[in-house]
């Protein structure tokens, strides 16, 4: 089984400026890891990744549960920054929240 860092060198993408750009599925699977770090599999049941934005960094999480959205309003600055570190870049910028 490859590791993470072996599918994410494959599946990043360098843009017209030589700008890195991530897809969905890479951000969706980085995103479920941190999570599931975080929170477990409870909060991996509840916590859903909706989409992703390149342009403006930002990652949309459905939430079914308003009580996981309050640990993720809490936790927002930790999991930007496990993302980051397990992507090893610094374009994820915000989360935000939907229901």
């Amino acid at each position: 089984m490859k590791s993470f860092a072996d599918i994410l060198k494959k599946r990043v993408r360098k843009g017209n400026q030589g700008k890195i750009e991530l897809d969905f599925h890479t951000v969706k699977k980085a995103m479920e890891d941190v999570i599931e770090d975080i929170f477990g599999n409870v909060g991996k049941k509840n916590i859903q990744v909706s989409f992703y934005k390149n342009e403006t960094g930002s990652i949309s999480l459905k939430i079914f549960k308003s009580i996981w959205k309050t640990e993720v309003n809490l936790n927002r600055g930790l999991l930007i920054s496990k993302l980051q570190k397990k992507l090893r870049t610094k374009k994820i910028k915000r989360i935000v929240i939907s229901r």
